[in-house]
């Protein structure tokens, strides 16, 4: 993974031994991240350090999430470095191995939250990023329980933020969930004081299955009684598939499955045959839904919300630059610039004015050139005159949208296994109703399949 400009190259990090191993965690809200990193460095002996401690540091560890997540971008911002967290991380660590170099097998890296910190730590060649997830009501129940969220507080906002917030600085949780090497599924809610059956599900559910795995593939050990999941093979596969998409905003895969494996179709996000990819087309050479976005703010003057005059400044959150309207895509440095207005009345303008989005904010899917890969799974069915019976499974990189989940009822597929969240509760309510059983994928994924499987 190239690194950008501002991320410092591993030289010029530390004299932190490059062949460290390191295991960075992600997730959202509530998960179990922070548990489940401590739990795995204090029963392998590596030392642990949260990249949300220089923002404790300076607020406190009690403070409200608002606050922190403000902080945290803002320390971003004014280094001019996206992974400046990660930076300070591995810092502290070096210090530790400076003064006791024996001590430590290997780093725990809790809480990051943002692409450059992924980054950074991509640089080192035994760096491994771990996604912990759980449902929506499972982490703000635990948030609640725990004290750390207020009754007033709204967590879906919080979540919200955390997840996808817009800016090259801000919170990137699913983004960084992209990236992760594995996804691990927290759901177990074990009491807190029962310490040794939490330590036992961290040991077996998480330590033997992965840690172990990359202790043996590192040292040159056998790993012959590590073999794939039929799910993890498959889910590779769609991974797979999903390169070939030339979609500037989200490449996906899918493969549909018999329920003994056997693959019967598979395809990706695409333009229809006979038509050039929006990237390629020689009027729009970017994503038409970004087009009309683009457009529409143009004539935009007013909050669509409220009417008040809308006054931003309308500069690239990566270069910097004061660009002459909205964009999407800096023209200068040609990345998402990264420009998101609230107005006072709370509504995130640049979101509001592509026509239809409501109550999903920039989601209308019609505009969208594309057919998704679920649909082109299913299309590839009928081309082959492939009948499919209620016990098959469709692996998706990305939960399906409300349009493809019919389709999933139409074609007879009886369950979907996902990778990656998408936020269209519609989707999950059709194929529940139609007894479609959903499933959160679980296990290594493509990027570090072909380095732990051999």
């Amino acid at each position: 993974m190239a690194a950008p400009s501002g991320v410092p190259r591993p030289a010029a990090i530390a004299r932190l031994p490059s062949e460290t191993i390191i295991l960075g965690f992600t997730g959202p809200l509530g998960s179990g991240c922070t548990y489940v990193s401590e739990e795995v460095a204090r029963q392998q002996g590596y030392l642990h350090y949260s990249l949300s401690k220089p923002i404790s540091e300076k607020v406190g560890q009690n403070e409200g999430f608002d606050k922190r997540q403000t902080v945290g971008n803002n320390m971003r911002r004014e280094s001019g470095n996206a992974g400046i967290l990660a930076l300070k991380a591995i810092e502290y660590a070096d210090d530790e191995w400076q003064r006791t170099p024996e001590k430590y097998k290997g780093l725990v890296l809790d809480g990051i939250r943002n692409v450059g910190e992924v980054e950074l730590l991509s640089q080192f060649p035994n760096f491994f990023l771990f996604a912990v997830h759980a449902e929506f009501k499972r982490r703000e129940q635990r948030l609640r329980r725990g004290g750390r969220l207020g009754p007033e507080q709204d967590f879906g906002h919080i979540d919200e933020r955390d997840s996808e917030e817009g800016g090259h600085y801000g919170q990137q949780v699913k983004k960084c969930t992209y990236l992760a090497d594995v996804i691990f599924n927290n759901e177990d809610d074990i009491p807190a004081q029962a310490k040794e059956q939490k330590a036992e599900y961290v040991r077996t559910g998480f330590i033997n299955k992965y840690v172990l795995l990359i202790h043996k593939v590192l040292s040159g050990e056998p790993t012959y009684e590590h073999l794939p999941s039929p799910e993890e093979a498959l889910m590779t596969m769609a991974y797979c598939m999903s390169k070939r998409s030339s979609c500037l905003k989200r490449k996906v895969g899918a493969v549909v499955a018999t329920a003994q494996h056997d693959v019967v179709s598979a395809g990706y996000n695409e333009v229809p045959r006979g038509n050039e990819p929006c990237v390629f087309d020689a009027e729009l050479g970017q994503c038409a839904r970004d087009r009309l976005q683009e457009e529409f703010a143009r004539n935009l003057k007013f909050c669509p919300s409220c009417g008040s005059p809308i006054a931003t400044d309308l500069k690239c959150s990566q270069c910097g630059r004061t660009l002459d309207r909205y964009h999407k895509s800096c023209p200068h440095c040609k990345g998402d610039a990264g420009i998101v207005f609230k107005c006072k009345c709370g509504t995130s303008v640049y979101d509001l004015f592509l026509p239809g989005s409501h109550p999903k904010l920039g989601k209308l899917l019609d505009v969208c050139r594309a057919l998704h890969a679920e649909e082109n799974a299913i299309i590839n069915l009928a081309k082959n005159g492939t009948c499919v019976p209620g016990d098959c499974v469709l692996y998706t990189t990305t939960f399906p949208c409300n349009l493809c989940a019919n389709k999933i009822v139409a074609a007879n597929i009886g369950k979907v296994v996902y990778a990656e969240a998408y936020t269209m509760p519609d989707a999950w309510e059709i194929l529940a109703k139609n007894e479609v059983q959903i499933v959160k994928f679980h296990g290594v994924k493509s990027s570090a399949y072909f380095r732990l499987f051999r």
